[in-house]
């Protein structure tokens, strides 16, 4: 596994191109998912075996997909389905609405206020989101959510998701989309499209009225500079304000970070 996961994370472009690295990517990739679905098992046996199945919601996501040479692409930085689609699966100890699918784009920002309702609280601060559970309790909405980033091309990205159609604002550049359902690919950019302008400013409206991307772009420029600045003075100085700390798979986590 070691051996596939250095081939994966060194993989550079041009050997996507070849199908023996597309293999050995991909079967690094499958061999993760049978070790974390032995895991989860491993889980609901012990809360079954401790008595507290009938008594726990579970909830299994993660933080983001992986492109797995899909557009000649690998890991994250970008907003296709492969990269910031990902599992979101509800088990209730009562069995509540299993085998329910949500057809409604949801975010991980509603799980906070999911929680929140379980435990028949409030957050006690503000938060983004919102409870996902009127949405399994059939009462859906045409709801719209976002996912923000900087690390594809340096610059502001923001995508909003509202019903079939994803909407990619790249400050900077042209944007991009995705009508999910007829094109689950994302090979057609409609948004110079005659026909379905209406929709494109509608959804450029949602991230404008949320974001303010010339304010993002400044400061994120500055934290570079910033951090350029840093670098060159360590390098200057042969001084290291790094914090590396170093890892012994032979001893636990609470002894070696935990001091």
């Amino acid at each position: 596994m070691d051996r596939w996961l250095n081939a994966y994370h060194g993989t550079r472009k041009t050997e996507l191109r070849n199908p023996d690295s597309l293999r050995r990517l991909r079967r690094a990739y499958y061999g993760l998912v049978t070790y974390m679905d032995d895991k989860v098992g491993g889980l609901l046996a012990a809360l079954e075996e401790t008595g507290q199945l009938d008594n726990t919601v579970v909830v299994f996501t993660s933080d983001h997909g992986d492109m797995l040479c899909e557009k000649e692409m690998v890991q994250k930085r970008c907003f296709y389905e492969w990269s910031c689609r990902v599992p979101l699966i509800i088990r209730f100890p009562d069995q509540w609405q299993a085998g329910t699918a949500c057809k409604h784009p949801v975010s991980l920002l509603d799980l906070l206020p999911t929680f929140c309702q379980l435990a028949g609280t409030e957050a006690a601060l503000p938060h983004d989101g919102a409870s996902l559970l009127p949405l399994l309790d059939d009462h859906p909405r045409d709801r719209y959510i976002f996912a923000h980033a900087h690390e594809a091309v340096g610059a502001p990205c923001i995508m909003v998701r509202q019903g079939r159609y994803k909407y990619n604002y790249i400050h900077g550049y042209d944007p991009q989309l995705f009508d999910l359902e007829a094109d689950p690919g994302e090979w057609n950019n409609l948004a110079g499209c005659t026909d379905h302008a209406a929709t494109a400013a509608q959804m450029r409206g949602l991230v404008l009225d949320h974001f303010a991307p010339e304010a993002i772009a400044a400061d994120n420029l500055d934290s570079l500079y910033r951090r350029e600045f840093i670098r060159e003075s360590m390098r200057k100085n042969g001084v290291q304000w790094d914090h590396a700390t170093a890892f012994d798979p032979t001893r636990g986590a609470l002894d070696q970070y935990g001091r």
